[in-house]
């Protein structure tokens, strides 16, 4: 995305998210009802974001801050510049990247055994890809 771009402007993104949200329940089959963390987390980002939306919607059309004086305004644009942190991705004070990045690095540290173990099907599947020897 770039800088000015918005993380849930894409109804497809959304779609994806839910698909990866419906994934944790393979993947506590597979790791255990402790390894769903990284997706409730998440999920919870994208809630997040979603809130801000919401809130930023509510905010510009009405804004607030007009109506309160000097004071009542400077709350207003720092609440409105709060949620734009949180909706639009790129700043230098972004909440929901380094998180993302946590989680991504949890669920891959989860997978990176079972990716790279020998004489399973998926190093048979990526013996292919990597030019590794499946057998060991």
């Amino acid at each position: 995305m770039t800088l000015l771009s918005s993380r849930s402007s894409d109804i497809k993104g959304i779609k994806i998210f839910n698909k990866l949200h419906a994934m944790r329940y393979r993947f506590m089959a597979q790791f255990g009802a402790e390894s769903a963390k990284p997706f409730d987390e998440l999920r919870a980002q994208v809630d997040s974001i979603l809130s801000a939306a919401h809130m930023l919607s509510k905010m510009w059309t009405r804004n607030l801050g007009r109506r309160a004086g000097a004071e009542g305004t400077e709350q207003f644009h720092m609440q409105v510049e709060k949620f734009e942190n949180v909706y639009w991705e790129g700043f230098d004070d972004d909440p929901i990247k380094p998180e993302i990045d946590r989680i991504i690095r949890e669920i891959e540290a989860k997978c990176r055994a079972i990716i790279t173990s020998n004489r399973t099907l998926f190093s048979l599947l990526n013996a292919k890809f990597t030019g590794d020897d499946p057998r060991g």
